[in-house]
């Protein structure tokens, strides 16, 4: 059996090949690491846009309505985590008077999930005693994007002008985005933090990092409908 020798291994590593396939890895891995950080400064700027919208809270009487953008459901139709914290602040907003309607959104997250997003908005809504005659719903919508635009045909179908969205700190930005690009009338964006505390560290670190993706595929998304 042969063996490289000491020479041997020199010379081949400094061959030719060697030295492209050194300078591809190399390219490789600086490209990699270039977008790992530009996806880590996005979440980072993401998450802390939202955080800076907590004070002040929306006015009283600010908007027609508040529109509470669905968070998640279990299986068994209870609220996720975030999906919690979402409509309790927006219930404590209604309590404050800043708005004289809260409008639930989301369909189901499952096809044999027990409640849609809006359904368990509104069951916990009216166990936080929000009047059902105060609560409208919309459930027909699979993303962000969908919620925005039949929240507004919902508040169009009565006769309501205005709105305040609610949701998590990291989801603000890009909702910000998407309102922007509809036209929507929204007049305050107001995340749960501000009432339900700060998130743990993990669930930040990955929602904003999921936020940073679900913000291209938006983006793919409507240029694709243009």
């Amino acid at each position: 059996m042969s063996t490289l020798t000491i020479p041997a291994l020199l010379t081949a590593a400094t061959s030719p090949r060697y030295r492209r396939w050194r300078r591809l890895i190399g390219g490789l891995l600086i490209t990699l690491l270039g977008g790992f950080l530009l996806v880590t400064a996005l979440a980072a700027f993401v998450y802390l846009y939202g955080e800076a919208l907590r004070d002040p809270l929306p006015a009283a009487h600010s908007a027609d309505a508040i529109i509470v953008l669905g968070g998640g459901t279990y299986r068994n139709g209870q609220p996720d985590r975030a999906q919690a914290r979402r409509v309790q602040h927006a219930v404590d907003l209604y309590q404050r008077g800043v708005a004289s309607y809260l409008l639930c959104t989301g369909a189901l997250d499952r096809p044999n999930y027990a409640k849609s997003e809006a359904q368990a908005c509104v069951d916990q809504a009216v166990a936080a005693g929000v009047p059902s005659g105060a609560i409208l719903r919309e459930d027909r919508s699979a993303n962000t994007e969908q919620n925005l635009i039949n929240a507004q045909q919902v508040l169009a179908a009565n006769q309501l002008h205005s709105a305040v969205i609610v949701s998590d700190s990291y989801h603000l930005f890009r909702a910000q985005r998407l309102v922007a690009h509809y036209g929507l009338n929204i007049t305050a964006y107001s995340p749960a933090q501000a009432t339900q505390g700060t998130l743990s560290p993990g669930e930040a670190l990955w929602s904003s990092y999921r936020e940073v993706g679900a913000m291209l595929w938006d983006t793919i998304r409507i240029v694709q409908g243009h």
